[in-house]
């Protein structure tokens, strides 16, 4: 084939198809450039993507792994009562224990509390704290405990006197007795 166009047009074509040529290279090279740095992005995304799920995976098993701690911590809490409770329960006969000091109490006095005492696993005593608006009555009361068979050596620990705004007087106490073992 014969070329008919002068030489210099020639050159220019040729130098304007390698300019194109070469711009397409750069063009081609930004394009696969920006997808790579695109690409890139996209894996660090999804990567921190990932990473977030595992973290919120772990702190959900942390959670569960200090409810099931704390689970098992109050088992063992509950499983000591359950212990005491039936060291108790085989030590003293509470049922008739609390009924004897029921019926031994005087109609005027109250009892505001019963506090059991133990000492190795077995009760030891009991205090029971109540109010009267008689003396005598708490003497009386102390002397009354002194004979039922569960209990032993009642002795009164304090009397404090109150005096009502009416000018009336009521006195609480607390009488301290030790408690006969079942064994």
């Amino acid at each position: 084939m014969i070329n008919l166009l002068p030489k210099d047009v020639q050159q220019r074509y040729h130098l304007s198809s390698r300019v194109y040529g070469l711009v397409l290279v750069y063009v081609v090279v930004l394009v696969l450039l920006g997808l790579g740095a695109a690409g890139l992005a996209t894996y660090n995304y999804q990567q921190q993507l990932d990473i977030n799920q595992k973290q919120s995976q772990i702190n959900a098993l942390a959670t569960q792994k200090k409810q099931q701690s704390s689970a098992t911590t109050k088992a063992a809490f509950i499983e000591d009562r359950l212990k005491t409770v039936t060291t108790y329960t085989d030590s003293v006969h509470w049922e008739n224990l609390l009924s004897e000091i029921a019926s031994a109490t005087p109609t005027d006095i109250q009892i505001t509390a019963l506090h059991v005492g133990a000492t190795a696993g077995k009760a030891t005593g009991i205090d029971i704290t109540g109010s009267t608006t008689d003396r005598r009555s708490i003497v009386l009361y102390s002397q009354k405990l002194a004979t039922l068979s569960d209990i032993t050596a009642p002795s009164i620990q304090n009397i404090n006197e109150t005096k009502g705004s009416n000018g009336s007087k009521s006195f609480t106490f607390t009488i301290n007795t030790g408690v006969k073992d079942v064994h």
